[in-house]
């Protein structure tokens, strides 16, 4: 993609031929749309932003292991969303 300083140049230069003047004017018109291409992709991206649920914990339950080293005891945390991933 060429820079506005490029573009201030192409246009500066005196061009005779009907046909240059067409070809100019052909690639300026393709560099605007490039441009405005890349101002709605920025705008998409920036609408894309998501924020993330803060986790609201309202109880807790606990269940101690019936036997040590043994992973049979349970914590329940409840007041949360299903299906909500919190980090």
């Amino acid at each position: 993609m060429l820079g506005l300083d490029q573009i201030v140049l192409i246009v500066q230069i005196k061009i005779q031929p009907l046909q240059m003047q067409q070809q100019l004017l052909l690639v300026l018109t393709m560099l605007l749309l490039q441009q405005q291409q890349a101002i709605v992709h920025r705008k998409q991206e920036l609408a894309a932003i998501t924020v993330k649920p803060t986790p609201n914990i309202s109880g807790n339950a606990k269940t101690d292991p019936t036997n040590c080293n043994t992973a049979t005891g349970t914590i329940t945390l409840s007041g949360l969303i299903p299906g909500t991933l919190y980090y």
